[in-house]
């Protein structure tokens, strides 16, 4: 990798700002400017640095320059640089691949190794010597299918006397949760070495220790550094992959030595990462997430001349979850006049342009937009919907869809990782792909014209749930999966 060349960011938000202070205050390398595909900072500066068009690329000699992309649009990105001419690993290179490079680099220094184990000297071990599971939380408790798993998971671990705790890397977004066995520290990016560091004493502190790590860089790195410097051979690493993602299985490979077993959360995504590891086909395993389902199950659907009642449950964003096609799904609705209620769940970057777009319209009395709701609201709010939707054109296995499925709730949604285990189209509910926004609607319209199919579909969708989603059974698997000889 050759870091001796001028650096381009690509990339002027929270990641952007992250990967310069990398560069600025721990090798103190400098950045020439930045690139963003966001037209309202083109002309801007971050960091005292200019933010330029990626047209702007065009422009210079890619034998003096390296783009490093410092987005979570990475996959998005590397077409894009592909198509002006970029080759990854030799013109562009991905922001982790660069600070694992970098951190591999400064820990080659025999002087700062020493610093580092200097550390562990002073750190006393906690008084249990018994395995511990620690669930990290990268983004703190917000709403989302991963937090929805790990709180899930976190609560029957501690129901089952397990010596389980959950780390919150982001110590701002915080709720009402339960309050023990809840570790928190704050990454100070501006201050990367001395704050991994720290976050390998306090992992060092609980070993021995099994990491389930959620896509979290910095703790899988602090893992790997751990084993590498023969500081702790106590930490034991665990992949859950949540996401159907190319950047996703891509730093999973990066940190495989380091992990003993890859939980993936569908048979697509296990089918997928055992082709990119075919050498570690028995350590990649395919299982469900699990959601707490209750024991009692009763409910009532729409009936005759009354609305058919829609539920979209999601974080409304662009990007995977494609939370904008509810526009143009709204004006099909409305172009074959049929009769329903949308109650949308949520929050992000589409919010305001669905909100406006239902304003605009008048369409308020058909359209109820939540905001965000809490975990414990989610079955209140599927136990009075026909039907769950989801526009999305990647997931793992959507938690939303599980609960509402385990609500009787009739699914209507496009043809992502996980879908297949859980709805045989025609049978429980209906699949589309991506963007067939059309066909959407003419199943509605199906479900809608023979409200009778309501009950019958959805319990067949709780029926799956309930078999193959128990909570306490996959505790029980991934204690298993944690228990270090």
């Amino acid at each position: 990798m050759e870091i001796n060349k001028k650096v381009i960011l690509f990339g002027a938000s929270l990641a952007g700002k992250r990967m310069a202070f990398l560069f600025l205050n721990t090798i103190e390398k400098e950045i020439s400017f930045f690139v963003d595909n966001d037209k309202r900072k083109w002309g801007t500066t971050l960091l005292q640095r200019e933010i330029y068009s990626p047209e702007y690329l065009k422009s210079i000699d890619k034998q003096n320059y390296i783009v490093i992309i410092a987005s979570m649009y990475s996959d998005e990105i590397s077409l894009q640089l592909n198509n002006l001419g970029f080759k990854m690993n030799e013109n562009y290179y991905l922001m982790e691949n660069v600070i694992t490079y970098l951190l591999e680099s400064y820990y080659n220094e025999e002087k700062n190794i020493l610093q580092l184990k200097s550390k562990f000297k002073k750190a006393p071990a906690m008084e249990s010597d018994n395995n511990k599971v620690i669930i990290v939380l990268p983004n703190g408790f917000v709403i989302g299918g991963l937090e929805i798993w790990s709180k899930n998971l976190f609560k029957q671990l501690l129901h089952d006397q397990k010596d389980c705790y959950i780390l919150n890397l982001s110590p701002l977004n915080t709720n009402n949760f339960l309050k023990r066995n809840i570790l928190s520290f704050e990454f100070d990016y501006s201050n990367y070495i001395q704050s991994l560091e720290d976050l390998m004493v306090l992992v060092n502190e609980l070993s021995p220790v099994t990491i389930i790590s959620n896509t979290s860089e910095e703790i899988m790195l602090a893992c790997k550094l751990l084993n590498r410097t023969g500081i702790s051979k106590d930490v034991n690493l665990i992949a859950v992959i949540h996401s159907d993602l190319l950047s996703s299985y891509e730093q999973y490979r990066r940190f495989e030595r380091y992990t003993t077993k890859f939980i993936c959360v569908s048979e697509e995504i296990q089918r997928k990462f055992r082709r990119i590891l075919p050498h570690r086909d028995k350590d990649i395993v395919a299982k469900i997430s699990p959601i707490s389902i209750k024991k009692s199950h009763s409910r009532m659907y729409s009936v005759e001349n009354q609305p058919i009642k829609l539920g979209y449950v999601a974080r409304l964003i662009k990007k995977d979850k494609r939370s904008h096609d509810i526009i143009p799904f709204l004006e099909a609705l409305e172009r074959v006049k049929q009769k329903y209620e949308l109650h949308i769940a949520g929050d992000g970057e589409c919010f305001k342009l669905i909100d406006e777009y239902v304003k605009k319209n008048g369409l308020e009395s058909k359209v109820v937009l939540y905001g965000q709701i809490s975990n414990e609201e989610i079955y209140s709010f599927w136990e009075t919907k026909d039907i769950f939707l989801n526009f999305s054109e990647r997931e793992g296995t959507s938690i939303s869809m599980l609960e509402a499925l385990a609500n009787g709730v009739v699914p209507v949604l496009t043809n992502v990782s996980g879908v297949a285990k859980f709805v045989d189209h025609g049978e429980n509910g209906f699949i589309v792909e991506p963007k067939e926004i059309g066909k959407m609607v003419e199943y509605i319209k199906l479900l809608s014209d023979n409200k009778k199919l309501l009950p019958a579909f959805g319990q067949k969708s709780r029926g799956k749930v309930e078999r193959n989603c128990s909570l306490e059974e996959y505790a029980d698997y991934i204690w298993g999966c944690c228990e270090m000889e």
